[in-house]
């Protein structure tokens, strides 16, 4: 999906293979970073990842519950996305939801993908087996998305 010159963006602090296969790529890794706030819950700088999209953007990566911090995407947070990337049409989203079942304490998991049409047309959901059904080491996954984007 990219290639050298590309940019391929995510949220600092990410799972740490995502670097290796960016760079694998020939692609340049841009971190927008996470903070938290007084009562100590992450938040995503927004800001960041706004000023760091150009002609060269072509993917966002986000993992959603955020792993490694464990925050979910909130509605907000979704629709915040979402109108970044309108003015972004060339980038597509790479979502990882592979702990999509893990949230607690009543919290909603809302994939990005399922916000809007739009959205759809340009995320490529990836899942696991093996963390849904606890059986981690047998690395089995699959994506679901456009026809287009999976082909």
């Amino acid at each position: 999906m990219v290639g050298k010159g590309d940019k391929v963006h995510m949220f600092e602090p990410y799972y740490t293979q995502y670097i290796n296969i960016i760079e694998f790529s020939g692609a340049d890794c841009v971190a927008s970073p996470m903070y938290t706030n007084e009562q100590r819950e992450w938040f995503f700088d927004f800001d960041h990842l706004e000023a760091s999209l150009d002609e060269n953007s072509k993917l966002l990566m986000i993992t959603n519950p955020h792993n490694p911090s464990g925050k979910l995407f909130t509605q907000e947070d979704i629709e915040r996305l979402t109108s970044i990337l309108e003015k972004w049409p060339q980038v597509t989203v790479l979502s990882d939801e592979v702990y999509w079942n893990l949230p607690f304490d009543g919290r909603k998991m809302i994939s990005f993908a399922n916000h809007c049409e739009n959205n759809w047309k340009k995320t490529i959901n990836v899942f696991s087996a093996g963390k849904s059904l606890n059986c981690t080491g047998w690395k089995i996954g699959f994506a679901i998305g456009p026809k287009e984007l999976i082909h």
